[in-house]
């Protein structure tokens, strides 16, 4: 997997710590 924006990966971090219920594959 590849970040190719920062704004993505530092929103992806967030909502993997913040909303762990929900489904990761929305950022996959």
């Amino acid at each position: 997997m590849q970040f190719t924006n920062l704004n993505a990966y530092k929103k992806y971090q967030v909502h993997k710590l913040l909303l762990l219920p929900f489904p990761e594959t929305v950022y996959h």
